[in-house]
């Protein structure tokens, strides 16, 4: 038997551990859609029509896509939930200013913009069982006065749609509703966070 063939079987063993080992680790990873620089960023969360998101859920939002952020070693800087809350309460004309103003106003270089699609805590009001989806349109925009002011995503599409659900509960207490908006929450601000850096597929 030559050396060549006494060698095979340990390198296929090796290949083969090796696929494993990919497989555990997530495969290939996925490159952020685009990059955000360190400046500061505001996010807004817009409803254009009354779908009843509540303030809780978007606190947690907005929380939960700073901290993912930060964890994943994104150096940008996010603009507090209170400033944005104090604009939309204070601006006379706030329903009239477009996104690239609303971050002007707000003292950031960019606007992360989340547009509310759909929102429910159940599939049909009537039903027993709670099973939440939030759908949102994101993309980015830039706050400098210029004519082209999308910076994301650039691909013609109009905003990047994202959709996140929780698992159907058959709960009938009163902190039901608050809790499976909170999960949606959590995994909306997680998922909109990794178009913003590299990741494992098994992350999303």
């Amino acid at each position: 038997m030559t050396t060549l063939a006494l060698l095979l079987p340990a390198v296929v063993g090796c290949q083969q551990i090796a696929a494993v080992l990919a497989v555990a680790s997530g495969g290939d990873t996925v490159d952020a859609e685009y990059k955000l620089p360190e400046g500061l960023l505001a996010v807004v969360v817009d409803e254009p029509e009354p779908l009843g998101v509540t303030p809780e859920a978007i606190a947690t939002f907005h929380k939960t896509f700073e901290e993912t952020l930060s964890a994943n070693k994104i150096k940008t800087r996010i603009v507090a939930l209170a400033e944005v809350q104090r604009l939309q309460q204070t601006e006379t004309n706030y329903e009239e200013l477009s996104i690239r103003q609303l971050g002007e106003k707000l003292g950031a270089e960019q606007v992360l913009y989340v547009r509310v699609k759909y929102w429910a805590l159940k599939e049909n009001p009537e039903d027993v069982q709670y099973a939440g989806r939030w759908r949102v349109g994101v993309k980015i925009v830039s706050t400098e006065r210029k004519s082209d002011v999308r910076l994301w995503p650039r691909d013609g599409a109009e905003d990047r749609t994202i959709e996140v659900k929780t698992d159907p509960s058959l709960d009938d207490s009163l902190a039901a509703p608050v809790r499976v908006a909170e999960q949606l929450a959590r995994k909306l601000g997680k998922k909109t966070a990794q178009y913003f850096y590299d990741h494992k597929p098994l992350d999303e």
